[in-house]
């Protein structure tokens, strides 16, 4: 717990949003590593895509799809929070329809999100009364930084 509330101190003080963008990124990979690890053998793993991403593919999942995504997640994060009003409840609820929205893709991507939407959501309702740049750059930053490391693996396993 003592390593949690530090993690908590440093992202919610005022800090290189570069280096907090990078820090959350690495946390939600590492969970949800572990989480996918854990449900190994539970959950059905479909066949990967062999091919090589495209050019198209690459800016779809690194630039567009996070930006869309932020725009509909501080919409559904403005919305509950109105609505409940409690920041702990609001990103659970709202990390919780993110996975399930990734899940109908592919239960591997609930999963492997849940984690992200969970820590930024929690994150964007912290900053967003101080600094609303800030609360959207913590949304989006991280979550170009997953996208394109899992670019970066289809690439690799191409």
């Amino acid at each position: 717990m003592k390593y949690a509330a530090r993690l908590h101190a440093y992202l919610t003080s005022e800090n290189s949003v570069a280096l907090q963008s990078s820090l959350v990124a690495m946390v939600a990979m590492v969970i949800s590593s572990l989480l996918l690890m854990l449900t190994y053998g539970f959950v059905s793993v479909p066949e990967i895509d062999d091919s090589s991403p495209t050019t198209i593919d690459l800016v779809s999942v690194v630039l567009l799809a996070p930006l869309i995504e932020t725009v509909l997640l501080v919409l559904s994060l403005e919305f509950f929070r109105l609505l409940i009003g409690r920041p702990v409840a609001v990103a659970v609820l709202v990390a919780l329809g993110w996975a399930a929205a990734h899940s109908s893709v592919r239960l591997t991507w609930g999963i492997g999100v849940v984690a992200f939407f969970l820590i930024a959501s929690y994150l964007y309702l912290h900053w967003r009364s101080r600094s609303h740049l800030r609360a959207v750059q913590l949304l989006l930053f991280p979550h170009m930084l997953i996208n394109l490391t899992a670019c970066g693996l289809w690439w690799a396993t191409a």
